[in-house]
């Protein structure tokens, strides 16, 4: 199976090429299989799942795709970038006079135009929240002192997130204006996921990507106004996939699944002191993996 392993010069090729690659690969190789996340089985009422499934999903993506596309004309957002995949202080050598000497673990990058890898590191990350998301200055609330003791704790654990997330962005626009101006895409965050998610290996996952391509369809009138796909449209043209009522709720429903099943598996990666003052896995986490084996 031939796979071009070029530079890409148009920002539309490199969007659409992880999943052309997958969709040749399942076409002629394609397996049912079980998901490869072990407590995702009961979403999936233990079945096998068939790559037609996610077949049709890639298909879709490949309808979308030119309008996730920077334009062609924005240097910035499409000149090849190597990019380390996960900046966190692991993997980072820091000298004594606290400068960077050197990073490790670069073994998952990929040449890629900064609008499809641009990010920040999770450990800094805070998108989920509003005020982070807009760039609010953070500040504690000014009814801070008359919290409990426990509401101050939250708030103060709050605070702290949204001031690492708001840093981070001042830091990145002083110091490198291209990755920022990359980041101030519009829905860079779920451009970035449906790429990655068109791109991933599959793992008899059939609900994630099209949960993704289901939230683009529900804000595509709000996609970029301007500089849509290569051409630079001044507005996106009408959203070419579409999905029922019933798939939607449906697929809703299995990923809000899938997320349960997920907190359960990082439940069991604590540990707690039982009765007997010995380390022993969350309880409730132990009874859920011993029903699911």
């Amino acid at each position: 199976m031939y796979v071009s392993a070029l530079l890409f010069t148009y920002s539309v090729a490199t969007v659409i090429a992880g999943a052309k690659k997958d969709i040749a690969y399942l076409t002629k190789f394609g397996q049912p299989l079980h998901s490869f996340q072990h407590l995702r089985g009961e979403t999936y009422d233990y079945q096998i799942q068939q790559p037609s499934r996610h077949l049709e999903d890639l298909s879709k993506y490949l309808q979308v795709s030119p309008c996730l596309a920077p334009n062609a004309d924005n240097d910035t957002l499409i000149r090849s970038t190597l990019r380390h995949p996960d900046l966190q202080p692991n993997n980072a050598f820091v000298s004594d006079e606290l400068e960077i000497t050197g990073q490790i673990d670069w073994q998952h990058s990929a040449v890629l135009p900064p609008s499809l890898q641009c990010g920040i590191p999770n450990s800094l990350q805070n998108y989920s929240d509003s005020v982070s998301e807009l760039l609010i200055l953070p500040t504690i609330p000014p009814n801070f002192d008359e919290l409990s003791e426990k509401e101050q704790l939250e708030q103060v654990m709050l605070l702290r997130k949204r001031q690492l997330h708001f840093s981070h962005i001042a830091a990145t626009e002083n110091l490198n204006p291209t990755h920022c101006s990359a980041l101030a895409q519009d829905f860079d965050v779920l451009k970035r996921i449906l790429f990655e998610r068109s791109s991933d290996p599959r793992e008899g996952d059939n609900v994630t990507l099209k949960v993704n391509l289901v939230e683009l369809t529900k804000r595509w009138s709000n996609l970029d106004t301007v500089g849509v796909g290569e051409n630079g449209n001044a507005s996106p043209p009408p959203c070419p996939i579409f999905f029922t009522e019933e798939e939607v709720s449906e697929r809703l429903r299995l990923h809000a699944e899938q997320v349960d099943a997920d907190s359960f598996r990082n439940l069991g990666m604590l540990w707690v002191l039982d009765s007997r003052g010995e380390c022993s896995s969350n309880g409730t986490t132990k009874q859920r993996n011993s029903t699911l084996s």
